[in-house]
């Protein structure tokens, strides 16, 4: 901590000038002078790289997270970077990156229905090169495919200790288990509820 706040503090006086308060109606560059700057909603851009983004706070939590995800999304459950529309290009920081379940449960327990996680484009995958890593990497679908080459960000990759609990009748259960080559390495641990049970007072008293 004590290096990256020196390290802030060299930047500040490097990049002093560009920190002093701008003349909202300045001239756009390159525009007529009648043109006006219209301010950013948060004021000096170029203060936005000392802000600090908490992708997640647990300080107040009881124990450790336990995280149910009803969408779960390749964005949803690794994290996405947001951009912002300026001038006709999409802009984008480190304030922008946002948390997924995967983040969220960092340390505790990630609980999905397997049907809804298999439905969503590579949303499998991403879940199980998280598993086998033990890192969540933060890539949008089109970097991943490359199907744009726009200049994006490339954040580091967050240590994941994780359960991931997946639910589901027992039909898929089967069916991942005969055509997922990795189901029963990753998912070691099979718990499986009676569909059926007598309906006396003992029974009751052990469901509730």
């Amino acid at each position: 901590m004590a290096a990256y706040l020196a390290e802030v503090e060299a930047d500040l006086l490097e990049h002093a000038q560009e920190l002093r308060p701008a003349d909202a109606e300045a001239p756009l560059p390159g525009a007529a002078g009648a043109t006006p700057r219209r301010p950013m909603p948060d004021g000096n851009p170029a203060r936005r790289r000392y802000r600090v983004n908490v992708l997640v706070n647990n300080a107040d939590a009881a124990g450790v997270p336990v995280v149910y995800e009803d969408n779960p999304t390749y964005p949803n459950l690794v994290g996405r970077i947001e951009h912002i529309a300026e001038m006709g290009a999409l802009t984008t920081d480190f304030t922008l990156i946002k948390p997924g379940a995967l983040h969220r449960a960092n340390g505790g327990y990630l609980i999905l229905d397997a049907r809804k996680l298999l439905m969503q484009p590579y949303a499998w995958e991403a879940l199980k090169r998280a598993l086998k890593s033990r890192e969540i990497r933060i890539e949008s679908l089109a970097q991943a495919m490359s199907v744009v080459s726009t200049i994006s960000l490339d954040p580091e990759p967050v240590p994941v200790d994780i359960k991931v609990v997946l639910i589901g009748d027992r039909e898929l259960y089967y069916l991942l288990c005969a055509l997922e080559p990795e189901f029963e390495t990753l998912f070691k641990v099979e718990v499986e509820f009676e569909e059926e049970m007598d309906g006396d007072d003992d029974t009751c008293r052990r469901y509730a």
